[in-house]
């Protein structure tokens, strides 16, 4: 085994047969190759202000049960593969990173599960607020490309543009950012909480949830959408020209404010899930000029919805009334909730409430309320009838999303005592205090 030494004396490196050991700070400009892979932590390593520290084209990083703290620049080339061990922020960056791979040859990070009964704790990418938003302009800043997450959280909170990756396991998390999500495979789940993110042409079979922000959603095939302001803050998103499908729930909202929250959703398709839209309070964002149909029950009041809930101006897949009428569970079907005011509707389907990849990316700014395209036909209501329409049979499966709000609540309840568990052992790593 040869050992080198840095600058003031300390140990800098080990090589040996089986690659190189590291732990250390590192305070000028470094690359670590193939040829000397695998590098294997014995310790935490900080890449120093002003300093770039590059992991080569193919080799291979284990950080083990250490942590990497770019404060400077972390260049990853393409076929690079790092494995982070399940600490918190195995990697967390205050500066830039650039990991670009290729189509052919992509980037792998890969992590650790920790499972238990309601949730899994997942090994951790974290770009901080003070790391550097990529700058379509310049080229610089922090970028994420052609990459391949397994058993990693990415959690976000800058302006980082993530594109062409696959997320296959963990989570990936928006906080207060303005991050760009672009053309990405994303099966873990996409979870927003405040910021302006851009979330456009990628496919989100994990589900996404939106729980404050000004940001826009577009152009997406989404498994699952829900809308709340539980943190406290309101939302005011943008969601436009997405297939929305799949799912018990389509579009799941539960914004308790009226504040300040101003959720746009127009120019979508929502199809074939169990419930294609489900209202659970009173203050339900605007939504038209949608096509919503092909679903079990193609809207659901439940839980404290329990005024009139305006669902004009959409096309429910007929322009026969008492047709739409079936397929919307409201007071009719449940005395403790409101009705649904769905009249006047489109009288054919809308050919623009569908993902156009061509479309530019769209750019997130403060917008007015937008006012239900005059493109609508009225459709006069006919005389109620004297006795409630009869509700559709209730399959098990319906019967089960009837009661999500309640488990929801639970699950979220235990999640959030998880969260803050995880973020106190955030870096408590083999005695170490956290930073």
């Amino acid at each position: 085994m040869v050992c080198g030494l840095s600058f003031g004396g300390t140990v800098h490196f080990c090589r040996a047969q089986s690659g190189t050991n590291v732990s250390y700070i590192i305070g000028s400009d470094t690359t670590w190759t193939q040829a000397n892979s695998p590098y294997n932590f014995t310790g935490n390593v900080l890449v120093n202000n002003g300093v770039t520290l590059t992991i080569g084209a193919d080799a291979t990083v284990n950080l083990n049960n250490y942590y990497l703290e770019d404060n400077g620049s972390l260049i990853i080339q393409p076929g690079a593969n790092i494995t982070i061990g399940l600490i918190g922020n195995g990697i967390e960056v205050n500066g830039v990173l650039s990991a670009i791979g290729t189509t052919v040859n992509p980037i792998y990070i890969n992590g650790n599960v920790q499972n238990h009964i309601f949730f899994a704790f997942y090994s951790a990418l974290t770009f901080s607020p003070s790391s550097a938003g990529w700058n379509q302009q310049t080229n610089s800043g922090s970028i994420v490309e052609n990459v391949v997450v397994t058993n990693t959280e990415f959690e976000v909170s800058s302006g980082v543009e993530i594109s062409n990756s696959a997320f296959l396991s963990g989570a990936l998390t928006l906080i207060n950012g303005s991050p760009t999500i672009l053309n990405d495979s994303i099966t873990t789940g996409l979870g927003v909480i405040g910021g302006s993110p851009v979330i456009s042409n990628n496919t989100i079979t994990g589900g996404l949830s939106i729980s404050a922000g000004s940001g826009i959603v577009a152009d997406n095939i989404i498994s699952g959408l829900s809308l709340n302001d539980a943190y406290g803050s309101p939302d005011s998103t943008l969601i436009e020209r997405n297939l929305i499908s799949n799912s018990s729930i389509g579009i799941s909202c539960a914004i308790q404010s009226s504040v300040d929250s101003e959720v746009a959703i127009e120019n979508n398709t929502v199809t074939n899930n169990a419930v294609g839209i489900q209202i659970e309070t009173p203050n339900a964002p605007a939504i038209f000029n949608n096509n919503i149909y092909g679903n079990t029950l193609n809207a659901k009041l439940s839980g404290q919805a329990s005024s009139e809930i305006n669902l004009a101006d959409n096309w429910w897949g007929t322009t026969d009334h008492q047709a739409i009428n079936q397929t919307i569970y409201d007071f009719k079907n449940d005395f403790t909730v409101g009705t649904v005011d769905f009249v006047p509707f489109l009288s054919a389907s809308n050919p623009e409430a569908l993902p156009n990849p061509n479309a530019p990316i769209p750019t997130p700014a403060p917008t007015p309320m937008p006012t239900p395209s005059p493109t609508a036909t009225p459709t006069p209501t006919p005389t109620p009838s004297t006795s409630p329409s009869p509700p559709p049979p209730i399959t098990q499966s319906q019967q089960l999303i009837s009661s999500l709000p309640t488990v929801g609540a639970i699950i979220i309840l235990i999640m959030g005592v998880a969260i803050v568990a995880f973020a106190l052992g955030k870096r408590i790593v083999q005695g170490q205090p956290p930073k």
